[in-house]
């Protein structure tokens, strides 16, 4: 099959459609990518990472025009341009699929599209209640509702990662209608020998590490908090924060202002290809979301990490995050609040029999998906939209 991944989602796009697309290329596909380089230019390259071109941008298109309501008016304009300008590429290399994954307008990709092109929607994750501003709630409730639209009347068939966000999107009969594919795990998280993950030595402070984007939507803060009241009771904790800093420096002021550089770090991002061996490396894994309905409808990719190499974790309480911790078993849930965060790093902290029970059970319980097994569940959803096209 001849298959084009667009994933036009901003300046710093999820690498999962890089890694997809290697997947299906082994499986002996030929796989396009388009996505956003570091200037917001959308770029076309294939599985190998060989660039085949570029889309002008929207700067590129409207200038420098400063006058306000025109300015807005040809920047709708422009946007529609821009996909019209995707369309004519993608449909250029004769594809068998088109996978979309955007909200700027992504019908343009969808509708009268030659006999044997099959379009799918990729919706990886779903913003709701991010914060409090009306604006920001306005936005949310109408980018639901074209969902909906594009679900269930624009695409013959679209793909979500937890059926949690199906439901919410689709309805009850999302079985009907779309297809739910979860997240891999790159194969070095399995293949890493359990006899290969540190073990706590004594006198050595207990390892708690988070892996992701430092932004402040994710309220890391609590976790800063949470340290402040536990030194207060112990020594013996550091927590590691491993990711690119989105804060603008919030998250290292809030840990010089509450002076706990003893406790609390932040280490720049990691290649991806050596997460695997520095976090065999720690003790305990950090999954803290803050609780709003964006990580009840799907899990963090962060936790199928710890889960996939047998880290304790130690997470929020929410609903996508219970199908990989069991509390008091591989793990320990928590509130999002500083206490109740606090107290769950007491549990691992001040009861050394429980915490090597966590530490034996996470090892036993050892699991994910490779990213072979997500691209063999695509391409069997594939062939079966290209089959029924040719009834």
């Amino acid at each position: 099959m001849r298959i084009v991944l667009f994933n036009y989602t901003g300046a710093k796009p999820n690498p999962v459609y890089d890694i997809l697309a290697a997947a299906l290329a082994k499986r002996g596909h030929v796989v396009i990518v388009g996505a956003t380089d570091e200037n917001s230019k959308i770029v076309w390259y294939n599985a190998q990472g060989e660039i085949l071109g570029t889309v002008p941008t929207r700067s590129e298109v409207l200038g420098r025009l400063n006058i306000p309501i025109v300015s807005a008016i040809l920047a709708r304009v422009s946007k529609i341009g821009l996909m019209q300008q995707v369309r004519h590429d993608v449909l250029a290399v004769s594809p068998d699929i088109i996978q979309v994954n955007t909200n700027v307008n992504p019908w343009i990709l969808a509708l009268n599209l030659p006999r044997g092109v099959q379009a799918t929607y990729d919706i990886r994750q779903i913003n709701e209640s991010v914060d409090e501003r009306l604006r920001t709630r306005i936005q949310e409730k109408l980018q639901l509702y074209r969902y909906r639209i594009f679900t269930r009347y624009i695409f013959k068939h679209s793909f979500f990662c937890h059926r949690e966000a199906a439901r919410h999107i689709v309805g009850e009969d999302w079985p009907h209608k779309v297809s739910v594919i979860p997240v891999g795990v790159d194969n070095a998280f399995l293949e890493i020998e359990t006899s290969q993950l540190a073990n706590k030595v004594n006198g050595e402070p207990l390892n708690f590490v988070y892996v992701g984007t430092l932004s402040r939507l994710r309220n890391l803060q609590q976790l800063f908090y949470a340290a402040d009241i536990l030194r207060q009771e112990m020594k013996g904790f550091k927590i590691t924060l491993v990711g690119p800093d989105r804060s603008n420096g919030f998250y290292q002021h809030t840990i010089d202002e509450l002076n706990l550089n003893e406790y609390v770090a932040i280490e720049p991002p990691l290649p991806y290809e050596a997460v695997p061996t520095f976090l065999a490396n720690q003790h305990v894994g950090l999954a803290f979301v803050p609780d709003r309905p964006t990580w009840h409808y799907q899990p963090t990719i962060k936790i199928l990490e710890y889960r996939a190499l047998g880290l304790p974790i130690l997470s929020t309480d929410v609903a996508s995050h219970r199908e990989f911790i069991q509390d008091g078993v591989n793990g320990v849930m928590v509130q999002d609040n500083p206490e109740s965060i606090a107290a769950g790093m007491r549990r691992f902290l001040q009861d050394g029999e429980f915490f090597n029970h966590m530490v034996s059970n996470a090892r036993q319980m050892r699991r994910g998906l490779t990213w072979d097994q997500i691209a063999e569940a695509y391409e069997h959803v594939y062939q079966q939209l290209l089959l029924t096209d040719r009834r």
